[in-house]
């Protein structure tokens, strides 16, 4: 007789947060366009037809466009960059190791989390005291929460990228797969460093195009007119996550994660020194010795950085400096709306 074993249950498929982000990267940019450019008519028809209708709404939906496109090239920028990195580093268990964890950690459920925050775009219409079709509002609204999600999802990968980079500058074990003639040279940090600086020329201008999209809506005066406290409340607490986020938070982010590489460069380049000290301490031949200084003296001359960024940084400043003046000039409509409700 043979043993009927017992049927295995089918496991259930469940929407996680690595499925989206698969999802996500598997959209082609032809069919991303094709949804972007149809929601827009449709929106668009409807503001157009209906009356009374959003103003600046080209402006709006400009923005809007900008934001979810760059999101979404970040993500899938990411996932291509993950795989180059993978191809580099495998030689090294202990690099392969931190980016697997890594990939573990930015693909986890728990992300989930953060996305919470989308779900406040919901309560702004409550500020909305200018008459205005529904139907035009809330789409506008609709289209403003998945857009606010597929940055929350690019900008929760970056995160997990500093934090990866971060773990290389503290780690205490040698790293060997590296260019040894100049370690600013190799492969793997110099991706890295080419993906940061993408990274903070996006995200600044997604940040400034947040910025002035909120800015327009709450403080210009054409959609706003705060008369209660939950309404001052409201406008105060997105107003503020976007201000610590994006002026704040952002650019020392920046700046601490280009320290990390300039930090693992110089790792990498003493480990180099210290071992060509080492060979060049037990040779006696003078002129092999004067070779091995001449090296040393040269890769102590090298450039911090593996790749040159005066330009992005010139224009991510010019950008953080908009984004400031906009914060500043938030305080006077803030300031009257605080002493119209005491």
């Amino acid at each position: 007789m043979k043993k009927k074993h017992p049927k295995k249950g089918k496991r259930k498929k469940t929407i996680s947060y690595s499925f989206l982000l698969r999802f996500i990267n598997t959209l082609k940019r032809r069919a991303m366009y094709t949804i972007t450019a149809v929601v827009s008519i449709i929106i668009a028809y409807i503001n157009y037809h209906r009356q009374p209708n959003l103003p600046l709404f080209p402006l709006f939906w400009a923005l809007f466009f900008c934001i979810l496109m760059l999101s979404f090239y970040s993500i899938k920028m990411n996932e291509q960059n993950n795989k180059k990195l993978d191809q580099k580093m495998i030689a090294d268990g202990l690099l392969v190791r931190k980016k697997l964890k890594n990939r573990n950690a930015y693909s986890s459920n728990f992300n989930l989390i953060f996305h919470i925050l989308s779900f406040y775009v919901f309560l702004l219409p409550i500020c909305y005291n200018k008459p205005i079709d529904n139907w035009v509002l809330w789409s506008c609204f609709i289209a403003l929460f998945f857009i606010v999600n597929m940055s929350i999802m690019g900008y929760i990968q970056y995160i997990y990228f500093i934090r990866f980079i971060h773990s290389i500058k503290i780690e205490r074990e040698p790293i060997y797969v590296f260019n040894r003639d100049n370690p600013n040279d190799t492969d793997w940090l110099v991706l890295i460093a080419q993906n940061v600086q993408k990274y903070n020329v996006m995200f600044f201008i997604v940040g400034m195009c947040y910025i002035i999209l909120f800015y327009i809506f709450s403080f210009s005066g054409m959609y706003i007119e705060v008369n209660s406290i939950l309404q001052f409340l409201i406008i105060q607490i997105a107003w503020g996550i976007l201000v610590v986020g994006i002026i704040v938070a952002y650019p020392i982010s920046s700046v601490l994660v280009i320290k990390d590489i300039k930090c693992i460069s110089l790792k990498l380049k003493q480990q180099q020194l210290l071992k060509l000290e080492k060979r060049r301490s037990i040779i006696k031949d003078e002129s092999i010795r004067n070779s091995y200084t001449s090296i040393i003296l040269l890769l102590k001359q090298m450039p911090e950085y593996p790749i040159k960024v005066y330009v992005s940084s010139i224009f991510t400043t010019c950008i953080e400096v908009v984004n400031i003046f906009a914060a500043v000039t938030s305080i006077e409509p803030i300031y009257n709306w605080a002493m119209k409700l005491i």
